[in-house]
């Protein structure tokens, strides 16, 4: 992402008349948006988190550790963003544009059971 923000910066500057178009085909976007295909961790099966908060004023966290479950259709939906997350960088990319409109952006979610963990 670091590498695309600075291209397009460098683009911004060296060629103000076309560089949203540039920076839309170039490699570094590309390299972002297969980066984010690679990236998709989650598969169907049992997960635990551990919650780490911290706060200035002193508590104790009573049950850190919560279980959840997802299925192949929750991961499917959740693969779904993928795509929704090129629409959304391209979006605000193309918003430097004037009277630019971008495409909605609608997130598919995971609606899952988080329970506590037992014996933790």
């Amino acid at each position: 992402m670091s590498n695309l923000i600075a291209h397009f910066n460098y683009l911004k500057r060296s060629s103000p008349a076309d560089y949203v178009a540039l920076t839309l085909s170039s490699k570094e976007l590309f390299s972002v948006l297969e980066a984010r295909q690679k990236a998709f961790w989650w598969k169907p099966g049992r997960y635990q988190m551990t919650l780490k908060l911290s706060s200035p004023k002193k508590f104790k966290l009573v049950q850190s550790q919560f279980d959840f479950e997802l299925t192949s259709v929750d991961v499917d939906r959740l693969k779904q963003n993928i795509a929704t997350l090129d629409s959304e960088l391209r979006n605000v990319i193309s918003s430097n544009l004037p009277d630019f409109k971008g495409q909605p952006v609608n997130w598919n979610w995971a609606n899952v059971d988080v329970r506590r963990s037992k014996g933790a």
